[in-house]
């Protein structure tokens, strides 16, 4: 109710001053940071409800939701606030450079508060990765899910690694386009996600079919019971050296959607040996 009110009385003020002067702009500026962090700041605690294990939508424990609920108003609240005090301060009649060294501080404030955050969340963060490590019934063990076990306890030691290296990535971005480096950021970090996923799902299909046309037959097997070790030494090697093209190229992908250039030597390679 109080927020509803807040909006009607800030939007007839907002009329009053004029919508197109410096006054109007200026409070037209600080009245949406405060709707939109209130906005932000409500729905997280409808989602994480802190005080309330029942109306909890996600599955955490309070200490959790609690935690979660305080980072989230942090980010918010400064984030929020001071990128449309940024904006407020141009229409106030500033220089535009006055706005994009607030900006970079900005940045700046915001990256350092998640590198504290992916610090504090280390140990916790890890054990969700690794997981329970719980075996089935029988203990019995697959060669996939001790494999995917491996994985996740490699992740669940270099996460917060990761993380770093991409929140001071996002830092630097941040720095040299401070107008439109948000907006950077989150479209390379999708596209990202979409080629290491792609990349994954590339690496499962190759494998399937090296293992499908190099699968020993059943006489085969019967006639030579030595022949699946040593077929299978080389086919762990192929398979080794697939994976490792079809990631080493989401690598260089990745590269280029962050402005690396990765792919453009090779464009260089080519154009030389056509000239040739």
């Amino acid at each position: 109710m109080l927020f509803r009110s807040f909006g009607a009385v800030a939007y007839v003020v907002l009329a009053t001053l004029g919508a197109d002067s410096a006054a109007g702009l200026t409070a037209a500026a600080l009245i949406n940071a405060y709707l939109l962090a209130r906005a932000v700041n409500l729905t997280a605690a409808a989602v994480l409800s802190p005080g309330s294990a029942l109306l909890r939508v996600l599955p955490l424990g309070d200490e959790t939701a609690a935690y979660i609920h305080l980072w989230v108003r942090r980010f918010s609240n400064i984030g929020i606030y001071g990128y449309f005090a940024a904006q407020a301060i141009v229409y106030a009649g500033l220089p535009v450079s006055v706005r994009d060294f607030i900006l970079r501080v900005l940045g700046l404030l915001v990256g350092m508060m998640m590198l504290a955050l992916v610090l504090q969340s280390r140990p916790q963060v890890a054990r969700w990765i690794s997981g329970s490590g719980a075996q089935g019934a029988d203990g019995a063990r697959s060669v996939t899910a001790a494999t995917g076990r491996r994985l996740r306890r490699r992740l669940a030691g270099l996460w917060h690694v990761v993380a770093i290296l991409y929140v001071l990535v996002a830092m630097i971005v941040w720095l040299i386009r401070p107008t439109d480096g948000g907006r950077f950021v989150l479209n390379a970090t999708a596209l990202t996600a979409l080629t290491w996923l792609g990349a994954a799902v590339a690496a499962f299909v190759v494998r399937a079919i090296v293992e499908a046309i190099f699968r020993a037959t059943d006489n085969l097997r019967e006639q030579f019971p030595t022949l699946k070790p040593r077929a299978n030494q080389y086919l762990r090697l192929l398979t080794l050296a697939c994976a490792v093209v079809v990631y080493g190229i989401a690598f260089l992908l990745m590269l280029q959607i962050w402005g690396a250039r990765s792919l453009d030597w090779f464009a260089t390679r080519s154009e030389e040996h056509t000239s040739e």
